[in-house]
C-alpha cells in the first residue's frame, strides 16, 4: 500500500487509530515486516488547519504503536511532516 488518505467525512474523528490497527493486522497476514506513515506535525495543523488532516495526526500514529523516526523528505517549515514506523 503506497498511499492511504482519509476522505473529508472521516477526518478529525479519531478513526486513524482503528484504521492503522486494522492495517497492522493485514500487514502481518501478508508477512510484511514494517509499516511507515508520514503525518503532519502539530505545527502544520496550527498553520493550515484541517486541510492537512488527510495524512492523519501524529497522536493517532503514536496511539497505534508507531514511533517517530525523523523528518519526512517533503517536510518544510511551513508544513512539517515526520516519518513514523512500526515493526510488525
Amino acid at each position: 500500500i503506497v498511499f492511504l488518505s482519509l476522505s473529508d467525512d472521516f477526518r478529525c474523528k479519531g478513526r486513524i487509530v482503528a484504521i492503522l490497527e486494522a492495517l497492522k493486522i493485514y500487514a502481518k497476514a501478508q508477512s510484511w515486516t514494517r509499516l511507515e506513515g508520514y503525518p503532519f506535525e502539530e505545527s502544520a495543523y496550527q498553520k493550515h488547519g484541517a486541510s492537512v488532516s488527510w495524512a492523519g495526526h501524529t497522536r493517532g500514529f503514536v496511539a497505534a504503536g508507531f514511533q517517530r523516526v525523523g523528518p519526512q523528505w517533503l517536510s518544510s517549515p511551513e508544513a512539517e511532516r515526520t516519518i513514523y514506523q512500526v515493526t510488525l
